[in-house]
């Protein structure tokens, strides 16, 4: 059970929240797209990618395990231990000893002891999460990106799983435990460390970093017992713990729906008028009044009735059967408690029974608790999906390696900047620099035309289909990872992903796709490839949403703003195409590529620009982000010649409209190019933008553009 300190200290976080009208959820988001490492997933989210360093990812185990055994050693098995058998003390475990022997007096001091003093135990555990803020809170400095928060929610998750781990005897008691101890700790320690590295800092930031680092730390968090996030609210184990009785809060929570938010103190009172809630509001007072005060005077034994409801309720039905001991107590404390002199006036009967009114119905921290246990709940469900943002990559970076294989794979993940790094060395930096994140676009690939012509060459439509298109489609786009297949059809595909995945895909289909014409015609490469038209688009934050439908089975819908233009990017009108055939004739020049921009004359005066597509299309956006997240591993150049040098290198061919404009991407790996040439400036889905065509580098114009051209326009 939690202390009834936690309500009025979670409350004083919650309260200006509320009050402004915000959410305290929001404060639990890991916002990964302000970070400069992540990849996108294929339900449209992005994801950090991370590795722990075996060191670190085995305290969390070894710690929380060690807790365990101890509490069952000194808890469950009653085992006693001398002084001198327990480990030395160093300043650091006095303290954690100190702090939480002050907030749970009834927990023998063996075992926090011997917990605290371990260097397997709290030890490492505390000097692990110190080390992590710490790396966080550098890195946020170094890229001005909101590392601190995201990583205590990794933090958090790591404790949980941790925890998960435990053996299944004890449940209740094991719940008791990581809360009070583990969750005291972690408490404990985060505010060592905001006082540390954030005291100093301006209000504004301090409190923002507070609110963003406590905020998601909910008790919730530290059981063992882990109901899922939709059931987290009517989970009896987790009302029980926030010492309210289960069929209060369905009462609590109607009545609160009927006199708003703002009225809500008046709840207990309005519970009062039905005997059975006045009852359940009375078990519930004396249960966390009883903790206050074995809090507040040190003394243990009131804990007996705290976490044992049938000791509770018979103290409450006869409180005359007190020992004189523990009466002595009370009497002591009668002045300060209002639990203790309404005990000891119900025990004495008579006039002061009836004069000892309810205290249960005028003191607030039953309500807080049902305040408190409604908002964390909120924040333990927004914070359970966000840790689920961290994506563990070390089994696949490793792939079965073991031993100094492993970590010279993952050294080098980190050194190229692929992965976020947790290392036992605080001062090195959370990832290697060498990367961006990657945004996530969508490339709309439209085949109609080249399956049209396919099944007509082949002897066997069916087979070619089934046997060879299908299965080697969906093969090649499943070798690119964070590149996902939303729809695939007899008109095309749409692909959602990385940028460069995406580029990638795109260029290997095409070359498939001519591999497979070429086998099929007798011609071979001297004939013409039925048209295959790709464009890929980045535009607009994702939205995702999944269903299944009895007789279509399970469909995803991914949609952005990047689709529209993906689509309209794919346009091949045939009068359209003519109409620029036809004037490249006229002007006796031939086409750079197989996307064409040209300008149209229309009524008013003005000039509209025409799309046709039959090559591979990237809008100003797409590139722009191509070229960002490759910066770092290949050499990208922009070149602008004029128009006397362009037609010396390529005088056969027709320049764009607005003159020649080249990107250049040489990858330093494996020097694998990227050529690409503004075609124009068309209008797609109702947006001006700049169209580039990535050039085949086998082609006469790549050849001409990479061996002749780049030399001479440097």
């Amino acid at each position: 059970m939690l202390s009834p300190e936690y309500f009025d200290y979670r409350w004083s976080w919650y309260r200006p929240i509320l009050q402004q009208g915000e959410s305290a959820a929001k404060r639990c988001r890991v916002d990964a797209r302000r970070l400069p490492l992540y990849v996108p997933g294929e339900d449209a989210r992005e994801y950090v990618p991370y590795v722990m360093h075996s060191q670190i990812s085995s305290v969390f185990n070894n710690a929380v395990k060690r807790l365990y055994d101890y509490s069952v050693k000194y808890m469950i098995n009653k085992q006693r231990v001398s002084a001198h058998q327990l480990p030395k003390m160093n300043p650091v475990a006095r303290e954690m000893m100190k702090h939480l022997q002050s907030l749970y007096p009834h927990f023998p001091q063996t075992l926090l002891h011997h917990w605290c003093a371990d260097e397997n135990g709290g030890l490492a555990l505390f000097k692990v999460w110190q080390d992590m803020w710490t790396q966080s809170w550098r890195q946020d400095q170094e890229d001005t990106a909101p590392w601190v928060p995201a990583v205590n929610v990794l933090v958090l998750r790591l404790i949980r799983d941790a925890i998960g781990r435990l053996p299944n005897e004890h449940a209740e008691h094991n719940d008791h435990v990581m809360v009070s101890v583990l969750g005291g700790l972690y408490d404990w320690a985060l505010r060592l460390f905001l006082k540390k590295f954030v005291g100093g800092a301006v209000e504004m930031t301090r409190i923002a970093t507070y609110e963003t680092m406590i905020i998601p730390a909910t008790p919730m968090a530290f059981f063992y017992q882990q109901p899922d996030a939709n059931l987290l609210a009517d989970s009896r184990i987790m009302i029980k713990a926030y010492g309210l009785e289960p069929d209060l809060l369905p009462r609590m929570r109607e009545i609160r729906l009927k006199v708003g938010a703002k009225n809500e103190a008046g709840i207990l009172p309005l519970l009062a008028q039905d005997r059975m809630g006045e009852h359940m509001v009375k078990r519930s007072w004396a249960r966390l009044a009883l903790w206050t005060l074995a809090q507040k005077t040190k003394q243990g034994v009131w804990m007996q009735w705290v976490l044992d409801a049938k000791k509770l309720d018979l103290l409450l039905a006869r409180p005359e059967k007190l020992p004189d001991a523990v009466v002595k107590l009370l009497a002591s404390a009668q002045k300060e408690h209002p639990v203790a002199s309404w005990l000891l006036a119900v025990r004495e009967g008579g006039k002061a029974a009836k004069n000892a009114a309810s205290p249960w119905l005028h003191e607030d921290v039953v309500l807080n608790a049902f305040r408190v246990f409604e908002e964390d709940v909120k924040v333990e469900v927004t914070r359970r999906e966000q840790e689920s943002l961290w994506m563990d990559k070390t089994a696949d970076i490793t792939a079965g390696k073991k031993g100094k294989e492993a970590n010279a794979l993952i050294e080098k993940a980190y050194m190229d900047g692929d992965i976020v790094y947790f290392q036992p060395d605080a001062n090195k930096s959370l990832h290697g620099g060498t990367s961006l994140a990657n945004k996530q676009g969508c490339l709309r690939v439209e085949w109609s035309d080249y399956l049209a012509g396919m099944t007509i060459t082949v002897k066997n439509r069916m087979e070619f289909l089934s046997k060879y298109f299908m299965p080697n489609v969906m093969d090649l786009v499943s070798q690119h990872e964070h590149v996902y297949i939303d729809q695939i059809s007899a008109s095309g595909c749409l692909l959602r992903g990385s940028v460069k995945g995406l580029v990638d895909v795109g260029k290997e289909l095409r070359v498939q796709l001519r591999l497979w014409f070429e086998e099929a015609t007798e011609e071979g490469a001297a004939a013409s490839m039925p048209a295959v038209s790709m464009c890929a688009a980045l535009m607009g934050d994702w939205d995702f949403a999944t269903f299944e439908h009895p007789k279509l089975g399970k469909h995803t819908l991914a949609f952005s703003l990047a689709v529209s233009q993906a689509d309209a990017g794919v346009v091949r009108d045939v009068g359209v195409g003519r109409l620029i055939s036809y004037r490249d004739q006229k002007m006796r020049k031939s086409p750079l590529g197989g996307v064409r921009v040209d300008s149209l004359e229309s009524g008013t005066g003005h000039s509209e620009y025409v799309l046709y597509n039959n090559g591979f299309a990237l809008t100003s956006q797409a590139l722009t982000e191509l070229c960002a997240s490759m910066q770092n591993k290949a050499v990208v150049k922009e070149f602008r010649p004029t128009s006397k040098a362009a037609q010396s290198v390529l005088p056969e061919f027709r320049l764009p409209p607005e003159g020649l404009k080249v990107v250049c991407i040489r990858s330093r790996q494996d020097d694998e190019v990227y050529l690409f040439i503004r075609a124009g400036r068309p209008a797609l889905a109702g947006v001006d933008t700049d169209l580039y065509e990535l050039i085949d580098m086998t082609s006469v114009v790549g050849k001409r553009i990479y061996n002749d051209g780049l030399p001479r326009w440097k």
